[in-house]
C-alpha cells in the first residue's frame, strides 16, 4: 500500500468523491442491466437478444472491476488507519467474492451454458447485492470522512497539501 502522506496522494474528501461517483454510475448500469432483464422476463417484442444481456453484464463486470480497483487503490490505505486490518480484509474477501460472481455470471452467458432464467435470477441477486452493499459503504462510509481520519494529535491523516 502507497504511503498516505506521499506528495501527490489522494484526499480522503477526493476518494469519498471517487466512490460517491462511482456508485452512481454503477446504480444507473444495474438500472438499465434490470430494464433489459425485465424485457427479457416477461418476452416483450422489443426483447433484448441474449447476446445483448451478455454484453451488458460483461460491461457491468468491467465497471465494476475498474471501481473495485480504485476502492483498493485509494480507500484502504486510509480504512486500514482508521478501522484496522480486519475491515481491510473483509473488504477485500468482498470484492473478491463480487468479482467471482460476475466473472462466474459472464462465462455462462459466453459459453452459453445457463438458461436465460437462470440468467435472469442470477443478474437480479446480483443488482440486489450489489445495491445493498453500496447503500451500506455510503452509510459507513459518511462515518469515516473526515473526521474518522483524524491522527491523535487532531490532524488529519494523510492531508496532502494545506
Amino acid at each position: 500500500m502507497k504511503t498516505m502522506n506521499a506528495p501527490g496522494c489522494t484526499s480522503i474528501m477526493q476518494v469519498k468523491a471517487r466512490v460517491r461517483a462511482g456508485h452512481a454510475r454503477l446504480r444507473a448500469m444495474l438500472d438499465d442491466l434490470e430494464r433489459n432483464l425485465n424485457q427479457l422476463g416477461l418476452g416483450t417484442k422489443e426483447q433484448p437478444e441474449k447476446v445483448d444481456l451478455t454484453d451488458a453484464i460483461w460491461k457491468l463486470f468491467l465497471l465494476l472491476d475498474d471501481h473495485l480497483g480504485m476502492e483498493e487503490r485509494d480507500l484502504l490505505p486510509y480504512l486500514l488507519e482508521a478501522r484496522g486490518l480486519a475491515v481491510v480484509e473483509h473488504l477485500e474477501q468482498e470484492h473478491h467474492e463480487q468479482r467471482t460472481v460476475l466473472l462466474a455470471m459472464v462465462n455462462e452467458c459466453d459459453t452459453g451454458t445457463a438458461s436465460n432464467a437462470n440468467i435472469i435470477d442470477d443478474a437480479r441477486w446480483l443488482i440486489e447485492s450489489l445495491r445493498r452493499d453500496m447503500d451500506r459503504e455510503d452509510l459507513e462510509f459518511d462515518t469515516l470522512a473526515p473526521e474518522g481520519f483524524l491522527s491523535k494529535d487532531g490532524f488529519v491523516i494523510a492531508q496532502c497539501s494545506g
